[in-house]
């Protein structure tokens, strides 16, 4: 040792931001920028305020010393909780997070640097704390005594890699909002998130197929008893990421973690996986399989079995795994299914023509494939429920969801993804009884099934159910913590029900951030920031919303929420409301002294052949006979509408199955003296997308 080192006890803290690569990796100058910030305006003061130092810093976080170990502890928390009030606002995939590890130990000073035994202690701790808490030694929690008032859970003794002593481990977390907490698993069973598997392809084009890859391990470890599997889109955040499998076990709640890689050439795949304990960073089972492409779906059988076996062995569990049928023994049938699926996802009208015209051409290689079916449906479905009326009239969307929903389930009874289409159109179609009872026979026969279990907490939560949905909610977080823009909007809608406005509300802004072009955050902002009294922000929202689509008004919710519970729907009414949602398009206010009646408005349209103008759609053209039958044309290239005209409550009602989904939308009629001209009466009425004007003979 030479004359410069020298020894002492301290408390030495390592700080860990979790997740660094893949913040690194989404946006390297925005992550320094938001670290430096928070060093200089919270973390490095408040060392100071606590009489520690900065010993060194890494890329990926902090080693820090104290003189005493109740000022590493005091410091440590007063960072954390800082910490979680500064991320309220940013969305998730942006927050910088900690893990803190907290030791009291001989160190070993050589200039200005520490080393020795106690500072690899800090460094294990810190890789079994909680995200957003801190874990201290047996002997740091002793050094404490009674002279803070924190509560600290037992940890247990743990044996930590190169450290030749078990260390008595005592965490501490702080309270935040449930959507920043570390979720733990589900119950004592084993729990495994499968990473997506990297594509080691020569040809970039097999990424759905590594992909694909990715998501039948997932659905067939999901079928094993006495798993807890994480779900697709929680595990495809860190597609394309170096991380830290400890960062992944504390962020998803799982003990372990399954990652590999894929490589197709031609007909042979070769697939590389290992199992790791995410506690340790230690492997449990590694292996390389070689196959043809005729041997896929025995080649996952087989990983699955292995993992399984692995598991069984180091958890000491009865886990089994229960017998499928291969979805096809087509594989170019297979191949074109997992391209239709990846377009899918994507959830734009691009792309769901894409999947729709790749489904089809599956189906007919294979017409014995029911997830291909499934597919189809589901894609129609959304087709249907977004009005994509340049794709397919909803009429004609809705039946071919319904035909491919009954194909899918005379090949496999209970299908699970063509039941949830159905769940979806009974629901929207307000028999929410029905709807109900299949979602729970869904989420009971597949109780790993997060998209059903946050349907399911969707269908409680629209039919006035809003504590059991929390409760759904709850299960579905734990099963996949980083949900689908989708699923994401279920939890707004369901932290909304109970009056969660906060919640709601942040959830909202994360869903703005990664999709400004969705109304769904912009929604979530609109009638959660309205309650919270945040009308700056509901009123920017709303602004978003009227450049993606200009006519956005209360009018068209009327339409779209009629399956809603009443006082459910008249909150999100009053809400907008609350925020200046225009009532009607274009913030269009009809004159009340030259409203029709519903005589009037008989004797207008009946039996009458209309032509008119529109802003948004040109010239119209609305043919109705004496029964109240229309057909409706305009100038832009989409397909003509027909329907059916009542007069209800004095207003004229359109109801047709090619729009709006075959919903009534009610309209009030006005004169419009201002535009007449000699021998031509003008009226004008607002409906849920446009105004239309038009004149007849006086």
């Amino acid at each position: 040792m030479s004359e410069n080192t020298q020894r002492r006890l301290a408390a030495i803290v390592s700080v860990d931001v979790v997740g660094y690569s893949r913040l690194m990796g989404a946006d390297e100058t925005g992550t320094l920028a938001a670290f430096r910030l928070h060093r200089e305006e919270l973390i490095d003061p408040k060392i100071a305020e606590h009489g520690g130092r900065v010993v060194k810093t890494m890329g990926d976080g902090l080693l820090l010393e104290f003189p005493s170990v109740v000022n590493a502890v005091k410091c440590s928390i007063d960072v954390q909780t800082a910490m979680a009030a500064r991320n309220g606002d940013v969305a998730k995939a942006r927050r910088i997070t900690f893990r803190i590890g907290i030791n009291l130990g001989d160190i070993i000073i050589e200039g200005e640097d520490i080393h020795g035994d106690g500072v690899n202690v800090s460094a294990r701790l810190q890789e079994v704390s909680a995200v957003g808490g801190l874990a201290l030694s047996g002997i740091a929690r002793e050094g404490l005594g009674s002279l803070l008032h924190v509560e600290f859970e037992d940890g247990g003794q743990q044996q930590f890699k190169n450290i030749a002593r078990p260390i008595q481990v005592w965490r501490w977390t702080p309270e935040q909002p449930a959507a920043a907490k570390t979720l733990a698993p589900v119950s004592d069973k084993p729990s495994i998130a499968v990473l997506p598997f990297a594509n080691m392809s020569s040809d970039q084009e097999q990424e759905y197929f590594a992909d694909g890859m990715t998501d039948d391990l997932i659905t067939h470890l999901s079928n094993v008893d006495g798993l807890f599997v994480i779900a697709r889109n929680s595990v495809f955040t860190y597609k394309n990421v170096n991380v830290k499998v400890q960062d992944v076990g504390a962020e998803l709640g799982v003990r372990y973690v399954l990652e590999g890689s894929v490589r197709r050439g031609g007909d042979v795949v070769r697939i590389n996986a290992q199992l790791i304990d995410a506690a340790t960073g230690g492997h449990i089972w590694a292996d390389i399989f070689d196959r043809r492409m005729e041997d896929i779906f025995a080649l996952q059988d087989e990983v699955t079995g292995e993992i399984v076996a692995a598991l069984k062995a180091a958890f000491g569990s009865a886990l089994e795994t229960q017998s499928r049928q291969a979805p096809t023994a087509n594989q170019a049938a297979y191949d074109i299914y997992l391209r239709a699926q990846q377009a899918t996802r994507q959830l734009d009208m691009e792309n769901l023509s894409a999947a729709l015209s790749l489904f089809q051409e599956a189906i007919t290689l294979d017409p014995g494939f029911a997830d291909a079916y499934a597919g189809d449906a589901w894609a129609a479905a959304l087709v249907w429920r977004a009005s994509f009326i340049d794709i397919l009239s909803s009429s004609e969307a809705r039946s071919r969801a319904e035909q491919s929903i009954a194909r899918a389930l005379s090949l496999q009874p209970g299908h699970a993804g063509a039941l949830q289409v159905r769940v979806l159109f009974l629901s929207m179609d307000g028999r929410s009884d029905e709807a109900l009872a299949m979602m729970r026979e869904i989420v009971a026969a597949e109780p790993n099934n997060a998209k059903a279990r946050y349907r399911l907490a969707n269908v409680l939560n629209n039919i006035g159910r809003p504590a059991e949905a929390l409760t759904e909610l709850e299960a579905a977080l734990l099963l996949d913590p980083k949900p689908d823009i989708l699923s994401q909007d279920f939890m707004m809608s369901v932290y909304y029900g109970n009056e969660l406005y906060e919640k709601s509300f942040a959830i909202a802004r994360e869903v703005e951030a990664l999709s400004p072009k969705s109304f769904l955050g912009h929604n979530g902002v609109i009638c959660s920031g309205a309650r919270l009294g945040c009308l700056e922000e509901a009123r920017a929202a709303l602004a978003e919303n009227l450049k993606l689509f200009p006519p956005y008004n209360v009018q068209l919710f009327v339409v779209y929420s009629q399956n809603y519970a009443p006082s459910y729907r008249e909150d999100l009414l009053g809400a907008m409301r609350m925020a200046g949602v225009p009532e009607w398009p274009f913030g269009f206010q009809g004159d009340e002294a030259n409203r029709l009646n519903g005589t009037e408005i008989e004797k207008l349209f009946l039996g009458r052949s209309i032509r008119g103008e529109s802003e948004r759609i040109g010239w119209f053209e609305l043919i109705v006979d004496n029964a109240g039958n229309y057909r409706k044309a305009n100038q832009k290239k989409v397909p003509a509408v027909a329907g059916k005209i009542t007069v209800e409550d004095d207003r004229v009602c359109f109801q047709s199955p090619d729009n709006l989904l075959g919903r009534k939308c009610l309209s009030p009629v006005y004169r419009d003296p201002a535009n007449s001209v000699s021998g031509q009466q003008a009226y004008v009425f607002p409906t849920q997308g446009e105004i239309l004007r038009f004149s007849v003979p006086s």
